[in-house]
């Protein structure tokens, strides 16, 4: 009710242009302000949701809940089973106060609703989610607007996690209705249905920091908000998945590349470890058994030739791992890190145990390997 009530006191605030279609004469004009439009008063409509949201959510952050998703009037969250969101509901003042007008309005029941529960979920983005029950099956998803193939909810889901796993933006064929302006200005014939390409992706959108823990803080900064969302718009525009890796690289100044086998982030960090292997800076050395290094003669010639490459904390982890396949010692792999990536040992998590890890691979690998014998006597005494 509080929502209707907001679009009138709120209409005309912000400049925009409306039109009547139903009127041919009456073209684009700017939207005017209604009897009742009042700044301070929409203001306060929006602010007071998001006052109680904010407040249940560090209710429930206290109660061991994790918040994994919030939007407009709702949270996505992981809660124990048979928790009660309402009983904590009291104990916000912001809520409270929406509950005081609900009374008053006459409204019943509980002021929080649940959506849908289910036994796992995976969030992608604002708007971007599943939720799946104990045996797999999607029983809730937000689809960010998507178009998809198919109206079941497994079907969704599984698209969902297709256009998730792949290394680039994928276009992809949609229909939906031409607009009522494009049909006003002659560019569409009628209100009929078209099909059009459109690139679509799960990437999360960055309206907020994203740590690597998958933890989300506010960015401390419009301009670091900006920089993050511009980087974001160009990397799509070149059809790049806009990973936290990605944006990283990008915004070290990295020129982002695709070679025809790996997705752009490794593409990059192999040739920057290429470059320190050509060199020969940090301990780094030309190792053909390892796909980085897996380049013609001319390659190599240039890698020689070029400025190594400056690559952010986010890749320690990749950069170390090569490095640990690489070096004979702990002690080498942490230098050759250093090397790519200053004062990165600090960024990775448990680097003794990733060491022990890839060279027990290593060994592993060894001791699966045939053993070729090259015989030099006849095949009798062999």
């Amino acid at each position: 009710m509080i929502n209707s009530l907001y679009g009138k006191i709120a209409q005309g605030i912000k400049h925009r242009k409306i039109s009547n279609f139903s009127i041919p004469e009456d073209g684009p004009r700017m939207l005017e302000a209604s009897a009742i439009t009042l700044p301070i008063i929409a203001a306060e409509i929006t602010g007071l949701i998001r006052a109680a949201l904010f407040e249940l959510n560090a209710l429930w952050r206290a109660d061991g809940v994790k918040i994994t998703s919030t939007t407009t009037d709702g949270s996505l969250v992981v809660a124990p089973v048979g928790y009660n969101f309402n009983t904590v509901a009291t104990r916000s003042p912001a809520a409270a106060r929406l509950q005081t007008g609900r009374d008053t309005a006459g409204i019943t029941g509980d002021l929080l609703e649940i959506k849908a529960i289910g036994s796992s979920l995976t969030v992608y983005r604002t708007r971007a989610n599943v939720v799946y029950d104990q045996d797999g099956k999607c029983v809730s998803k937000a689809g960010a607007s998507m178009k998809f193939q198919s109206k079941n909810l497994d079907d969704i889901a599984a698209e969902m996690r297709s256009i998730a796993a792949h290394d680039k933006i994928e276009t992809r064929e949609s229909t939906q209705l031409t607009s009522a302006f494009a049909a006003r200005t002659r560019k569409a014939r009628d209100l009929v249905s078209i099909s059009i390409h459109k690139k679509e992706h799960l990437d999360y959108d960055y309206k907020r920091q994203l740590g690597r823990d998958g933890e989300t803080t506010p960015f401390t900064t419009i301009e670091k908000h900006d920089k993050n969302r511009e980087i974001v718009d160009k990397l799509h525009k070149q059809q790049v998945r806009a990973t936290p890796e990605a944006i990283a690289l990008k915004a070290s100044g990295t020129r982002m590349r695709r070679d025809h086998q790996n997705d752009v982030e490794t593409t990059t960090i192999y040739r920057a470890i290429r470059r320190l292997a050509a060199k020969g800076i940090g301990g780094w050395q030309w190792d053909k058994t390892h796909p980085a290094f897996d380049v013609d003669r001319f390659v190599k010639a240039q890698d020689a030739k070029r400025p190594p490459i400056r690559l952010p904390v986010e890749a320690a982890d990749t950069v170390f791992r090569i490095a640990a396949a690489q070096a004979e010692n702990y002690i080498d792999a942490t230098l050759m890190l250093e090397a790519a990536i200053p004062c990165a040992k600090t960024h990775l998590q448990n680097p003794e145990a990733v060491f022990a890890s890839v060279k027990s691979k290593d060994l592993q690998h060894a001791n699966d390997a045939p053993i070729k014998i090259k015989n030099t006597k006849s095949n009798e005494q062999s």
